[in-house]
């Protein structure tokens, strides 16, 4: 009997470690998880960020390539003043149709790119979003009352092989089932918003190279009309 004794107290021991390390790990998991939200909330507020700035060079590009139009116009103006210049009716009229064309592909292009803003600042909230538990990213549903056992049985299929347990036994072995149930939760769940961090990063990256270009551009529009209006 003293053996038996002996056993039961070491089973009750490994019983109280394994409750304190589920535990542990339940919280280093759910702290890990937090920190995935905050990251995937700044990724959000990141991507707001690159559609402001999208649209502002975009802006600035519409300005830039006014006042170029402008400045052109100014040194035709200055050259008539030294120059006789008879307009010929058929060339204004077709100037006017490619000056037309012009401003209409002008137009579609601007509003494409809106358009194309606004999609990307849209797939990027769903992806924060469902990452933050609203879909297809987000934690699965919390098993806290409706733990499985992890395929350890219950109570009573439980007690069929092992010593006589007492309450408090039974209470740390549900206890047991319940954290390892959500530990699996949030795996699952740091596994998900890892996918969309990846996902959301890449775009980011890739719209960060547009926003490169746009600034190269945009820098070499601003040099080219300042050159233009030094010349004339």
């Amino acid at each position: 009997e003293e053996d038996v004794n002996r056993v039961q107290q070491q089973i009750r021991d490994t019983r109280q470690e394994s409750v304190q390390s589920t535990r542990n790990a339940l919280r280093v998991l759910q702290e890990a998880d937090d920190s995935a939200g905050r990251t995937m909330h700044q990724l959000g507020e990141q991507s707001e960020q690159l559609g402001r700035i999208e649209r502002s060079l975009d802006s600035a590009q519409i300005h830039a390539d006014n006042a170029q139009e402008k400045a052109g116009e100014l040194k035709t103006v200055n050259r008539s003043m030294f120059a006789i210049h008879v307009k010929n009716p058929f060339t204004s009229t077709k100037k006017k149709e490619l000056a037309l064309e012009e401003a209409k592909r002008k137009a579609a292009e601007e509003l494409a790119q809106r358009e194309l803003i606004r999609k990307e600042e849209y797939e990027s909230k769903q992806r924060v979003n469902n990452a933050m538990g609203q879909g297809p990213y987000g934690r699965g549903p919390n098993n806290s009352n409706n733990y499985s056992n992890n395929g350890r049985g219950g109570p009573g299929e439980r007690s069929a092989y092992a010593f006589e347990n007492n309450a408090e036994d039974d209470a740390a072995e549900d206890e047991i089932d319940k954290n390892l149930d959500m530990m699996g939760d949030l795996l699952g769940s740091l596994k998900n918003r890892a996918t969309a961090m990846n996902t959301e990063v890449n775009r980011q990256n890739e719209r960060m190279t547009g926003v490169t270009t746009k600034t190269d551009n945009l820098h070499g529009s601003v040099t080219h009309n300042t050159n233009l209006l030094q010349k004339i």
